[in-house]
């Protein structure tokens, strides 16, 4: 703590948070703020040492006392308590010292007896806006502002924002985001970044986190995207300027790579291309997916990972994860449906030695965020965002963008992967000629 023994066993954060030291616990004025192990210990570790600085390795000892993770678990906690603390800029209450660790700024120490009487003064002026007509309404907007601004944060049904646009290439592009400045900054990104480029005829998905951006890419056909083009990408913000100069000299030719030991009797549903850029390296990965439906809207399934060695010529075994997958009712705009996956088990199938000795890079930051996920066995949601017959895009808030690419005529039935089929995209976008509006976008196989 301060050097100064504070008087309360309260901290102020910001104008409207508070976390209680003995409890460890976040709240507004209104509302109890949920906390998960790591975030509670994390936010803790920083409010104990405010105003100084907490290293790294400090932060991930406290919020994973019993298992060793890699630090993009800490980035992730942290890009959470961003948003439940409402953090208007990065930073603003959680700072980064690069390359050492982060701060907390907080505001100071309460008692609870000062949180009773500030919570009776709010109560006071509700009560005092009864009696002034002209008051009331002022202080009606200000609580629909507030439910507003909770909701956006904390209600996991919130919409997500997107916008569509063609430009003169034939290429459509649309942006997904939960924050409508992100749309806002991601027009000027594809005036920026996209339109300059040489690129044609492409249906492009972008969206854009806290901590990277997706970027889902194939060739238009006549009626929709041409399965074999289907390529995801995710990268951290600064590799934006290298992404778009390296996308189409990176991702040639991938498709017709072979993958070793591939000869199994079992054949794989479905497959995906998804990729990583770190630091301006490609990290090209193949994965075969095999799912076992257990009932009306459950799964198994097992995923396993080809990564692409360095003279690109052959994808080696790397990993493989699996786990239970649900069909839920959290839907949101603008996705067709959603589903929830429970991971429980990632196996890593070569060492650091052998990938070495293959030519294999070892893999990077963002994807080793994607294992931690895994490893923590934190159960995620995913939206379906497009659809055609034999191919798939789904989103989620963690993993990005992720195609799913009909496997081999000879392979297990596509339209049983999730027990449906789809007639036409749920988002309109002009390039089916059999989708007219109205189209409900998704049909039940099971009638």
């Amino acid at each position: 703590m301060t050097e100064n023994t504070p008087e309360g066993n309260i901290v102020k954060i910001g104008e409207s948070h508070f976390f209680d030291l003995e409890n460890k616990s976040l709240f507004t004025l209104k509302q109890h703020i949920e906390l998960n192990r790591a975030e509670r210990e994390v936010l803790n570790a920083l409010v104990v040492a405010s105003p100084s600085m907490v290293p790294k390795e400090e932060l991930l000892k406290a919020g994973w006392a019993r298992k060793e993770v890699a630090t993009t678990s800490l980035f992730q906690t942290i890009r959470t308590l961003r948003i439940k603390l409402q953090e208007q800029e990065t930073g603003e209450f959680i700072e980064l010292i690069p390359k050492l660790g982060y701060k907390v700024n907080t505001c100071g120490y309460i008692t609870s007896q000062d949180v009773k009487d500030l919570t009776a003064e709010t109560e006071e002026a509700i009560s005092d806006s009864k009696r002034r007509p002209f008051d009331l309404a002022a202080l009606l907007l200000i609580l629909i502002g507030v439910i507003t601004v909770s909701y956006f944060y904390f209600n996991q049904d919130t919409s997500y924002n997107y916008h569509i646009e063609h430009d003169d290439e034939n290429n459509t592009i649309v942006l997904l985001s939960q924050f409508e400045d992100d749309i806002k900054y991601l027009v000027n990104y594809t005036d920026t970044y996209i339109k300059p480029t040489k690129i044609s005829d492409k249906l492009l998905f972008v969206a854009k986190s806290n901590e990277y951006y997706s970027v889902a890419i194939c060739n238009k056909g006549e009626n929709g995207c041409i399965p074999n083009t289907s390529h995801a990408i995710s990268f951290k913000h600064h590799d934006i300027n290298s992404f778009w100069p390296l996308l189409d000299k990176e991702l040639q030719n991938l498709g017709s790579m072979q993958v070793l030991h591939a000869d199994t009797q079992t054949k794989p549903g479905a497959k995906s291309y998804n990729h990583f850029l770190d630091d301006g390296v490609f990290s090209k990965n193949l994965t075969q997916h095999f799912v076992h439906q257990k009932k009306d809207g459950s799964w198994t399934f097992t995923s396993i990972a080809y990564r692409l060695n360095n003279t690109g010529t052959k994808f080696i075994t790397s990993s493989f994860r699996g786990g239970q997958i649900e069909l839920n009712d959290n839907k949101q705009d603008p996705f067709i449906t959603s589903l929830t996956t429970t991971p429980e088990y990632f196996y890593w199938v070569i060492s650091e030695e052998e990938q070495s000795r293959l030519g294999v890079n070892p893999p990077g930051e963002i994807e080793l965020y994607t294992v931690d996920l895994y490893r923590e066995e934190t159960p995620y949601d995913n939206y379906l965002l497009y659809a055609e017959p034999e191919l798939m895009l789904w989103f989620s808030e963690d993993y990005g963008f992720i195609w799913y690419q009909k496997y081999t005529s000879k392979g297990a039935s596509f339209q049983k992967l999730f027990g449906q089929s789809f007639l036409c995209p749920k988002l309109l976008i002009g390039i089916n000629p059999d989708c007219e509006e109205g189209c409900s976008g998704i049909v039940n196989l099971a009638t």
